[in-house]
């Protein structure tokens, strides 16, 4: 790269020059510190001039920096002197590092009689101590506090306990002391605790082997057991819930006016002893149940309450019939009709009825044609009105055919 360029009037070059407010321009200049053919320039403005690295300066360097938190200090392992300048200096000691506090009132190194000589600001005599900041976790301060008592110092170490004003006595404390009884060796080294109202304590009571708290029961608060032929008022007296025993092995009976548990069956249903108002059993040979409660005459019972079941079926049915039985249950029984067919050959009138023929008494009542009539009847069926009514049926003359009942009697 050529350098000299030579600047002919009228023709010439471009040279680099800043124009000024008053239109004049001003050259230029390259500060020879670059490389060659480097065109960058030196960075510079008007409030702090150029830049200028300053670590090639000997001697003493005056440096003013307006904010403090900007200023960095390397002294390559070189000791630099710091001053406050007659200000406030404040130094954070490193975590864990030990700090010796001591007391002075002016005349000697650490001589401290009496609190009144502290500062003004540290209330009531206290001194702080804050080292550092917070600790990291786990860490513990490590300190020294030296107490005097105008003489000598005082350590607080396991073999000279720290006393409050400095003597060997034993000093006296009021108020409210927390105390941790720690962990015991046995059951025998355990703090005696009582219950007390701040008036009377809780007794121990000796219960067999056991040992029990003695207490009084002055007021219910659930259902109860009550006395012997109490009063109960229904719907406010509180009674006890009943439990059963299950156990058909009873070993003996209780005596007079004993407690027991009550029986229970293996479904869980209680055992029933019948009596009558005056407290004798029955159900018994000698006092067997009955239906008439008076008297000792002779209890009618059946031995079945239901008899066979019957399906009758009246064929050949010509030329007129009037109240023919259709079926004649067994004595002291009623008829139960589940089912009612008429098969007619030729129609005509039909009638089937309960004993007799009128009305509500008609199982059916009607003229059929021929062919077969399901008669329907409820799920229950028909049940005669009285024991030993005859179930009939009654055909006009035209009507050729047969009738069908079936069902059951009962009592």
């Amino acid at each position: 790269m050529a350098d000299n360029v030579a600047v002919t009037p009228g023709v010439g070059a471009a040279i680099s020059t800043d124009e000024l407010g008053d239109g004049s321009h001003a050259q230029n200049i390259k500060l020879l510190v670059s490389g060659n053919g480097d065109g960058t320039r030196i960075p510079a403005d008007a409030t702090n001039g150029l830049l200028v690295d300053v670590s090639r300066v000997q001697g003493t360097v005056s440096v003013v920096q307006s904010t403090p938190a900007n200023l960095k200090v390397d002294a390559s392992g070189v000791a630099v002197p710091v001053t406050d300048n007659s200000g406030s200096l404040t130094v954070d000691a490193p975590a864990n590092a030990p700090v010796h506090v001591r007391g002075s009132d002016g005349a000697s190194a650490h001589n401290l009689p009496s609190s009144a000589q502290l500062p003004a600001a540290l209330s009531g005599g206290r001194l702080d101590v804050v080292v550092g900041a917070a600790l990291p976790a786990g860490a513990a301060l490590i300190g020294k506090l030296q107490i005097s008592d105008g003489s000598e110092d005082a350590d607080v170490t396991a073999a000279n306990a720290l006393k409050v004003d400095g003597s060997a006595v034993t000093q006296p404390v009021s108020g409210t002391v927390a105390a941790n009884q720690g962990t015991q060796s046995a059951v025998a080294n355990a703090w005696p605790v009582k219950i007390s109202d701040e008036t009377d304590t809780v007794g121990v009571s000796t219960v067999g082997s056991d040992k029990a708290l003695q207490v009084d029961v002055i007021q219910s608060v659930g259902p109860v057991a009550l006395d012997d032929k109490s009063g109960f008022t229904e719907g406010s007296g509180k009674v006890l819930v009943v439990g059963g025993v299950f156990n058909d092995t009873i070993a003996g009976d209780p005596a007079e006016d004993q407690l027991t548990a009550l029986r229970i069956t293996a479904k869980k249903g209680l055992h029933a002893n019948l009596r009558n108002a005056s407290g004798a059993e029955i159900g018994v040979s000698a006092a067997p149940l009955r239906t008439d409660p008076t008297g000792t005459t002779t209890q009618p019972v059946r031995a079945a309450q239901v008899s066979a079941q019957f399906n009758n079926e009246v064929t050949g049915i010509t030329g007129g019939h009037s109240a023919q039985a259709l079926w004649t249950p067994t004595g002291g029984f009623k008829f139960v009709v589940r089912g009612l067919l008429i098969a007619a050959g030729t129609g005509g009138d039909v009638k089937v009825f309960d004993g007799t023929a009128a009305t509500g008494k008609y199982l059916f009542n009607g003229p059929v044609v021929a062919g077969v009539v399901v008669v329907p009847f409820p799920e229950d069926g028909w049940r005669s009105a009285a024991a030993d009514t005859v179930l009939r049926y009654t055909t006009d003359a035209n009507f050729v055919g047969s009738l069908v009942a079936y069902g059951y009697e009962a009592a």
